[in-house]
């Protein structure tokens, strides 16, 4: 079951989208057990929309999409069986799901993806009560850290399966930028704004969460993009930009992983 949404204004990454499509399209492993993908960045970099966007790619209906939230131990445990409407508290409930799961999976039968996102080390533990003989199904797994993606993935017949996530293209954030700013189109097509998003994109390090921040800012402040610009050019200006996301964070924490 799906609980996340795709940007509207999501662009780019098609190079590590074909990668994942391409590892997940491989032989099955000669054991049955599922193919594990994993890509891995720093905060901001997108990896939960990658995701998302790559669940639109693969065309999958949303009753073949299980999202667990891969931050701690109980976290995962609790969206995993909560697929099948079972709570902690009821006996065998992670062993219940895994056979569930096991059992869509064979051979010849439907497949599904498992989205373990956010995953820390945490919630390392939990990896090892995942499905073991599921030759349909596919893990993908978002995470922060490069040590934790190594070690659940390996290369097989030359295809890469630990993705790192780097920075966007610049004609990317530009798009993302000014979409997210929701200029009138008469304004987001000039020169100069495009000139003017760009010198505002190189402060922000073209980080998909701080195009979001700033573009949010933007938009409450009603402010133009030269304001903008002036704002971020100081240490206090890019503070006072974070600042007021966080605020927007404390009435919907899911913002914390739009990107």
């Amino acid at each position: 079951m799906l609980f996340r949404s795709l940007s509207k204004y999501f662009s780019g990454r098609d190079k590590e989208l074909g990668l994942i499509d391409a590892a997940f399209k491989d032989e099955n492993e000669e054991d049955g057990s599922p193919i594990t993908v994993a890509i891995h960045g720093m905060h901001g970099m997108g990896k939960t929309q990658v995701a998302l966007a790559y669940i639109r790619l693969s065309r999958r209906k949303k009753n073949d999409v299980i999202w667990v939230d891969g931050d701690n131990f109980e976290s995962a445990r609790a969206s995993f069986i909560g697929t099948l409407g079972l709570v902690s508290s009821e006996p065998d409930s992670i062993s219940k799901t895994c056979r569930w799961l096991e059992e869509r999976a064979e051979s010849g039968g439907k497949g599904w993806l498992l989205v373990l996102d956010n995953f820390t080390s945490h919630a390392a533990s939990f990896f090892e009560h995942l499905p073991t003989e599921a030759p349909a199904g596919r893990i993908l797994i978002t995470t922060n850290e490069e040590d934790l993606a190594n070690l659940k993935t390996t290369a097989t017949r030359g295809r890469q399966r630990c993705i790192p996530l780097e920075k966007m293209e610049e004609s990317d954030s530009l798009h993302l930028f000014l979409k997210s700013c929701a200029l009138p189109s008469a304004i987001e097509t000039k020169e100069e704004t495009k000139e003017l998003a760009s010198r505002i994109l190189q402060l922000l390090g073209n980080l998909p969460i701080a195009i979001a921040q700033a573009a949010s800012y933007q938009k409450r402040d009603g402010r133009h993009l030269e304001g903008l610009l002036e704002v971020l050019s100081n240490k206090d200006g890019k503070m006072k930009v974070r600042c007021r996301l966080a605020g927007s964070i404390l009435h919907d924490p899911r913002k914390l992983t739009t990107f």
